[in-house]
């Protein structure tokens, strides 16, 4: 019994090597290519299209093949991108076990297997082209009848079986009766070795003077490859060379044909004209095919009708003329590859006559719901008018169309019904469309879900916008609307996913529904969420940092504190005699003010996220002008400066609150003057020289038991 699952696809290749010692080169063979009678007649699976290959080790005279194997150094891989055929009938993993009576049985000719020599069973396997072509051993039934010039003489010619004694299979170290060529097809695409071989003890020799041994035949519908590794014994006796695919050790040569790395076949297909085409009789026309190769280029295209050349193209565009006959005919091409493999089109139906017949296609949905639904079809003839074109439900006549575009309205009924249209031209010809199923089936209800607010939400506050968010799906056809609603009144429709709508929160409780509706009309509405809408509460907002009285032209920083404890603030807005100086929408919340002369109003507004607004209560500030020429500037405290403007002396009299200290700096905040005072009395008089003090303004700090006291002077 035998198991084989590999994969190839190749043309019929020779690796043409260089004389080399006793091995002279590699040869593979395309043996065979199946056709679809050779499948439906296999026991086993075998693919159309499968090509059979034989490999043959091509020796000088003298030499004897002794081993095809893998060790540690050099694995010996047979492989295909697909899976090999096995038959299941009368295979054998080797060819010996095939009895040669039986290679006309089915399709056992075409077994995958390994050899030292033999094709069957008293048989040698020899190149179809070294063969005379007596005694064939495939031709008494139906099969393996494939002619195709791709893969050389056909085995009703030469089958490339010779009588003789060829030596026996030893498997050393494998057991392919548990691996890929054994009696199932499909078991596997690639066999490795790195510890075994397929040997012959005595040594073989070749049947002919070529001294050629077939080692193995391989039959897949993929691309073959191979690495192999041989020895074989020189006429010295007990002298052994060892050929092998790559990295040769001492003693070991390697030559490229050992090697196949495998000829993607091309590919090609008929684009016109289309299958089941109508064409005129007696009016000329083109074939034309596309080919490409994907490791090569396209050799020639030949074009085929009913199986008989029309002609050959060797390049691209590939096509040839063609003046139908009547009657039905099969168009096929076969694109061949720069390294002679082929492949064959899939088959292009015509039907030629005096009279063209119409076409027509036909438009149903595969899906209908109860009510009306449209079938549209459209037809056409190459050499005349369409007449009509008609109708058919269940194969039972409902209605024709005679004015393009074509259509008929149905009132469907629950259920599959199949459904063609049959158009006629103006000379009586009909051609039947397609026939297409549809089945009508009662509308499903959208699912439709509110995603936000949650319910039972407490945390929105009166004049808040609300997003309403919702999704909506519909298992059997679209969704055409989302409608949201609070309290039961509409507040928006929207038609576009995200599904979504504004509300501006009313205080108190509201339920907030949403009903989908989908291309049918059927509407679903969402449970009900509850949310309770509160008042929203005040930002608090106060004035932090100010001083009763300013001097003209001072940057005054005016700070402020908020909070809001419901939300957040969005900003802080301050006020100078009720004109906006400015926003602050961070905290900690500031604005600056160039002082003016006067007395003025200062307050701030805080806003929180809901737009709520909240004053401030109103700060007056003074601002004097001291460039006015004043004798004299009075604090709260009574301190009197003098002279003011000043040239080379400035004195002060306090007559309320102790003095402890006292300093001028000047606008750069350097001190100028420091000095600790060491009466402790209510009523004080200072003078302090200030010769050499360049014109300008400068600052005359007090430092009392409980606050500091700061006045300018002009020094002229």
């Amino acid at each position: 019994m035998k198991k084989l699952v590999v994969a190839l696809g190749f043309v019929t290749l020779q690796f043409l090597g260089f004389s080399q010692n006793g091995l002279e080169k590699i040869i593979v063979e395309k043996y065979y290519v199946s056709t679809s009678a050779d499948s439906i007649g296999s026991i086993g699976i075998l693919p159309v299209g499968s090509t059979t290959y034989r490999v043959y080790v091509d020796m000088l005279p003298g030499y004897r093949f002794q081993a095809l194997y893998g060790n540690s150094d050099h694995a010996l891989k047979i492989n295909t991108s697909t899976a090999f055929f096995n038959n299941e009938d009368r295979g054998a993993t080797t060819a010996n076990a095939i009895a040669n009576t039986k290679l006309k049985t089915n399709t056992v000719a075409l077994d995958s297997w390994f050899s030292v020599g033999a094709s069957a069973a008293g048989q040698f396997g020899v190149l179809k082209s070294e063969d005379n072509g007596a005694a064939n051993l495939l031709t008494l039934n139906s099969l393996l009848k494939n002619n195709a010039a791709a893969m050389g003489i056909p085995l009703t010619t030469q089958d490339g079986n010779q009588a003789g004694s060829p030596e026996a299979v030893t498997f050393v170290g494998i057991d392919p009766t548990g691996g890929i060529f054994d009696a199932s097809s499909l078991q596997g695409n690639a066999f490795q070795t790195k510890d075994g071989a397929i040997s012959a003890l005595s040594g073989a020799v070749g049947p002919t003077a070529e001294n050629r041994i077939l080692i193995g035949q391989f039959t897949t519908n993929g691309v073959f490859t191979f690495e192999l590794n041989i020895q074989i014994g020189t006429p010295t006796p007990g002298v052994s060379e060892k050929y092998v695919a790559s990295n040769p050790l001492t003693g070991e040569i390697t030559i490229p044909s050992l090697t196949l790395t495998g000829n993607n076949p091309p590919v090609v297909e008929i684009t016109s004209p289309s299958n089941d085409a109508k064409l005129k009789s007696g009016i000329p026309t083109t074939i034309t095919a596309n080919a490409t190769d994907t490791d090569g280029t396209i050799s020639q295209v030949e074009f085929f009708e009913d199986g008989k050349s029309l002609g050959v193209d060797n390049s691209s565009p590939f096509s040839i003329a063609y003046t139908p006959t009547d009657g039905n005919h099969k168009i096929t091409a076969l694109a061949t590859d720069n390294k002679s493999a082929q492949t064959t089109s899939s088959v292009i139906h015509i039907v030629a006559s005096n009279n063209i017949p119409p076409v027509v296609s036909i438009t149903v949905p595969a899906i209908a719901h109860l009510g009306n639904v449209t079938f549209n079809a459209t037809a056409s003839d190459a050499d005349g008018t369409i007449k009509e074109v008609a109708f058919y439900l269940d194969s039972v006549f409902i209605g024709k169309d005679s004015i393009a575009p074509y259509s008929y309205d149905w009132n469907a009924v629950l259920g599959k019904h199949t459904v063609y249209a049959v158009a006629k031209d103006d000379k009586g010809e009909k051609a039947n469309s397609t026939k297409e199923t549809i089945e009508v089936v009662t509308n499903i209800s959208p699912v439709v879900n509110i995603i936000n607010p949650t319910n039972n939400d407490t945390q929105i506050v009166t004049g808040s916008s609300l997003l309403i968010l919702a999704t909506a799906t519909d298992a059997d056809g679209t969704i055409q609307k989302v409608e949201f609603f609070v309290d039961g009144k509409s507040v928006g429709i929207d038609t576009i996913t995200p599904y979504s709508a504004n509300y501006t929160a009313i205080a108190g409780a509201h339920f907030i529904t949403v009903v989908a509706t989908d291309n049918q009309k059927t509407s679903t509405t969402s449970s009900t969420v509850n949310i309770t809408v509160k008042d929203n509460q005040l930002p608090i907002v106060s004035l932090t940092n100010y001083q009763l009285s300013y001097f003209k032209e001072d940057v005054v920083k005016i700070t402020a504190n908020a909070y809001d404890s419901d939300g957040s603030i969005s900003d802080v807005e301050f006020f100078i005699d009720s004109l906006s100086i400015g926003i602050d929408q961070t905290s900690p919340y500031s604005m600056e003010w160039i002082a003016k002369a006067g007395t003025h109003h200062l307050k701030a507004v805080a806003k929180d996220n809901n737009g709520a607004k909240n004053n401030s209560s109103i700060k007056t500030i003074d601002v004097k002008n001291f460039t006015a020429g004043l004798e004299a500037i009075y604090t709260e405290n009574n301190i009197r400066v003098f002279p003011n403007p000043a040239k080379d002396k400035i004195s002060f009299h306090s007559t309320n609150g102790v003095i402890q200290s006292y300093s001028i700096t000047d606008q750069l905040g350097r001190i100028l003057v420091s000095t600790k005072v060491k009466e402790n009395k209510n009523e004080f008089t200072e003078t302090v020289n200030i010769e050499g003090f360049q014109a300008g303004v400068y600052l005359l700090t007090f430092e009392m038991e409980n606050k500091t006291i700061t006045q300018k002077f002009i020094v002229e």
